[in-house]
């Protein structure tokens, strides 16, 4: 019975140090994530937002996590993939709880992952915060790695004339960027794509059909994986 006891008694030091380090974990994602989504807000200028841009913002913020939770529990028992890297995946849940709250209120038209919450805009501010540039580039350098993932997936044709399109649309520099170096790491070279031309009429209409092709598969992947 002491046995018993001792062992109940000590279980709840453990318990109690596992609870503070699972509210420090979420205090942590909500401190990261909250000034981007601030961002978001603010940036949208839906009118029915103005004087309410902190409530929305705690709205999205709470609703995310509530969503990154309810997929752990279910990581948890199995029954889901493991979470890899927090940070992507709340950040990717948030971004897509931001869109649901512009199609609730019907103010949704075309919001492009390039709009006013890019780095460019964000670099401009005066008052940026460094958690936001950091949940910026977690949450693109996500995708990008997500996208590659996909991209090698589809047939060889349409991924080639992917590559030869995405190369046309960048610069190379000696530094590779985010999108660059995670095709380069499933061993797509995108600059031995770059200046890719024919004068043969069938070739380039086959090239045109092909990335037609593979662009509908990546916008009907990026729906099912709700980056949209």
């Amino acid at each position: 019975m002491k046995g018993n006891a001792d062992a109940s008694h000590s279980a709840v030091p453990e318990q109690s140090k596992l609870h503070s380090r699972r509210e420090i974990f979420w205090n942590r994602l909500y401190t990261l994530l909250r000034p981007l989504v601030k961002r978001w807000v603010y940036g949208a200028g839906v009118a029915s937002w103005r004087g309410q841009e902190e409530d929305v913002t705690e709205d999205i913020v709470q609703e995310a996590i509530f969503r990154l939770l309810k997929y752990a529990r279910h990581a948890d028992r199995g029954e889901a993939a493991p979470i890899e890297i927090p940070e992507h995946m709340i950040t990717v849940i948030a971004r897509h709880c931001f869109i649901d709250t512009l199609r609730k209120d019907g103010r949704l038209v075309r919001y492009e992952a390039d709009d006013r919450t890019s780095l460019e805009h964000v670099a401009k501010s005066k008052t940026v915060d460094p958690a936001e540039i950091a949940l910026n580039h977690v949450y693109y350098a996500w995708v990008y790695l997500k996208l590659a993932d996909f991209v090698v997936t589809v047939s060889t044709k349409q991924q080639t004339a992917l590559l030869r399109d995405l190369a046309q649309r960048m610069h190379f520099e000696q530094t590779p960027t985010s999108l660059q170096q995670a095709f380069a790491d499933k061993g797509l070279d995108l600059k031995q794509h770059q200046g890719w031309e024919s004068t043969d009429k069938r070739q380039r209409s086959q090239h045109a059909s092909n990335m037609s092709n593979g662009y509908k598969k990546i916008e009907a992947w990026s729906k099912e994986a709700s980056l949209q």
